[in-house]
């Protein structure tokens, strides 16, 4: 036995020689200009295109078969100059024994200063066609068969490789538009099957439209077990910072860290956990900056088509959501559920500001069928969630408790119940939207009761013009398009109701005594406090395109009642109605004595002008000339129903016409 092992080692040992020797020969004897005219000669065959080999060509055969190519470059397509493609050196060897038993052995890999340039000219014919054309695969060419030896995996193992220096560029001559990829260096260390393999690749993007430049860097640790059906990324982080010309911002950088684990059996993906940062800058932005963080555990299920984000956070400026989320793909449909929450939303570090140049023309509405296309999508989209923020700022306003259920389907997104505390008050109500054309159609019910209108309108609107309690109605609907377009599509109804208020910017009483003084040439008596107090205000309203009209306007007070009817154009911001004040007493404190003959008389009050700065004008003449005739009728009504008693004593008779006739006579002085 151990003869036949000692004979069977010296076989082998001379066959071992032989090889070698035979390889030395072939390596000392081989003409490698030779082989480098072969490749040229083959790739010009196979693609039409010059391939020069400018370096040094280096082969080894064993234990190494391995390939050293110098400089080389490929030529363009016929029309085009310059090269196609280029590099500075590849490098690769395998182990010659291994591959006998189907086992990849390689040492490191290298591919350095590799360039290429795509272009498509203005013609729109490009230099990649005639390549991808040949590359195309005979009819017929058989398949491979399930258990043939061709789809039987090979063990691989690999040093590593490095790919240094490469680039890429695209110039679109139709478009006037390039890109390029610049500066890619990718490492891998080790590489074997089942096995943590680190990896770093860093590159540089840049596009002339958009204006456009970033730089990338991604590294991490994968792992992977094709008999398990395993691929394990774990560390991954990704890097990555911009700079931008004529875009919303100037700069912004991304960067994300997680762990990847992909279940090819079960077609599971679990990323956990998933922390992301963005940072947005620029002059337009909300205090010229804007971040955001998002930090979830992500699960996948490939085969039914659901995902889960829990716990799910996202930090905003100004605002901290909490809670989950999940998606479904059903049949055709998207379904989205939720559930988020925040302790509060600072709209004034969220929302970009408005900006400060002249409004431009309205764009024109989108059609019909471009409409459709634009949001199709969202009637494959069902939606069902909770939405809770704490506190919501704008400037000065301010809404707390604000809760809401939210459900979307087939395109129509309906909130309901909703509910808030606005300025003391409690709001209730509900909102729809149709959201299957290009602008969408809202309906809005709203019961809001016991809140500080005087407070609300100072800080949403910046207008002092009321105070009070107020209860509030509304059903309303309109299409929100453009702010334009809500004011002429505004529709529906509302009605009020404001306790122990005051209208401000205007003293309905010292309105009367000033124009009373001056329809009498007398001095202006001094301005009073322009307030106007009452104890009830209300009124219902009826909107029509825009158009907001009431006629059973009602206020009370210790020296007012004030009815009202008219309308307000929204679209045109302009108001027109008329205002009629009765006094009912003579007060000091709005009015004074020398009003008491005006007690009881209906005087008009015409308010018209712009919604932003009305006008008020009270026509005391002509009352006071109605005033006369009524009296004047009235004495020969009298003298007519008892001419004795008018012949009597026709003094009495004309006493108060002749105060009216010698108060008017006062007046036209």
């Amino acid at each position: 036995m151990k003869r036949f092992l000692k004979i069977f080692g010296l076989i082998i040992l001379t066959l071992v020689v032989i090889i070698a020797g035979g390889i030395t020969y072939l390596v000392a004897t081989v003409d490698l200009d030779q082989v480098k005219q072969k490749i040229s000669q083959q790739v010009k065959k196979e693609t039409g295109r010059d391939l020069q080999i400018k370096g040094d060509l280096d082969l080894s055969f064993f234990p190494w078969l391995g390939v050293k190519i110098g400089e080389t470059h490929l030529g363009n397509a016929a029309g085009f100059s310059g090269d196609f493609a280029a590099f500075s050196r590849a490098e690769v060897r395998l182990k010659l024994i291994p591959l006998f038993s189907r086992q990849v052995e390689m040492s490191t890999l290298i591919f350095d200063g590799f360039n290429l340039n795509l272009t498509r000219r203005k013609d729109g014919i490009n230099n990649w066609a005639d390549l991808t054309a040949r590359s195309q695969p005979a009819t017929g060419t058989r398949a491979p068969q399930a258990g043939h030896p061709e789809t039987k995996a090979l063990a691989l193992f690999l040093e590593g490789a490095e790919i240094r220096n490469a680039n890429v560029r695209f110039e679109d001559q139709q478009a006037r538009t390039s890109y390029a990829l610049n500066d890619l260096n990718l490492t891998v260390g080790q590489v074997g099957l089942r096995r943590d393999v680190p990896f770093e690749l860093s590159f540089k993007l840049k596009f002339s439209e958009p204006q456009l430049s970033g730089d990338y860097q991604l590294k991490g640790i994968t792992n992977l077990d094709p008999e398990a059906g395993l691929v394990k990324i774990r560390d991954l982080k990704f890097d990555s910072s911009h700079q931008a010309g004529g875009l919303p911002f100037t700069s912004a950088t991304l960067s994300f860290t997680t762990n990847l684990v992909f279940d090819q059996n079960r077609q599971q993906l679990e990323v956990k956990p998933f922390s992301l940062r963005a940072t947005v800058k620029g002059p337009e932005l909300p205090n010229q900056a804007m971040e955001l963080t998002l930090e979830t555990a992500l699960s996948f299920d490939a085969k039914t088509m659901a995902a889960s984000f829990k716990p799910l956070k996202i930090s905003l400026p100004g605002a901290n959501f909490q809670g989950d989320l999940a998606f479904a793909q059903i049949g055709a449909k998207q379904q989205i559920d939720f559930t988020l929450a925040t302790d509060q939303v600072d709209l004034d570090r969220l929302v970009v500001p408005a900006p400060s140049a002249a409004p431009t023309a309205s764009p024109a509405p989108a059609e019909p069928a471009a409409a459709a296309t634009a949001n199709s999508g969202l009637r494959k989209l069902v939606v069902n969630g909770d939405l809770k923020i704490g506190k919501l700022t704008r400037q000065t306003l301010l809404v707390s408790d604000i809760a809401m259920h939210l459900k979307m389907r087939d395109g129509v997104l309906d909130v309901s119940p909703l509910t808030a505390r606005l300025y003391q008050g409690l709001a209730s109500s509900s909102l729809s939207a149709d959201l299957r054309e290009a602008a969408p159609k809202l309906k809005v019910n709203l019961n809001l009761k016991g809140f500080k209108i005087g407070d609300y309108l100072k800080a949403a609107l910046q207008k002092d013009i009321i105070e009070g309690t107020a209860d509030v109605t509304a059903d309303l609907q309109l299409t929100a398009a453009d702010t334009d377009a809500i004011k002429r599509s505004l529709n529906g109804t509302a009605a009020f109701k404001i306790n122990e208020g005051a209208l401000k910017g205007i003293n309905i009483p010292d309105l009367i005594r000033r124009a009373r003084a001056a329809l009498a040439g007398q001095p202006l008596p001094p301005a009073s406090n322009q307030s106007t107090d009452f104890t009830e205000l209300s009124g219902t309203v009826k909107i029509v395109d825009g158009i907001a009209s009431n006629d059973d306007l009602l206020m009370k007070s210790p020296l007012l009642r004030i009815g009202g009817k008219g309308s307000v154009n929204l679209p045109q911001e302009r108001v027109n109605y008329l205002v009629t004040a009765q006094l009912v007493n003579t007060l000091a404190g709005q009015g004074g004595a020398e009003l008491k003959d005006l007690v009881g008389v209906p005087l008009p009050i015409r308010v018209k002008g712009s919604l932003s700065k009305p006008e008020w004008e009270l026509d005391l003449k002509t009352v006071l000339e109605s005033k006369a005739r009524a009296q004047l009728k009235g004495v020969f009504d009298e003298a007519l129903k008892d001419p004795q008693k008018a012949l009597k004593d026709p003094k009495s008779l004309l006493e108060e016409p002749k105060k009216t006739i010698e108060g008017l006579k006062k007046l036209f002085k």
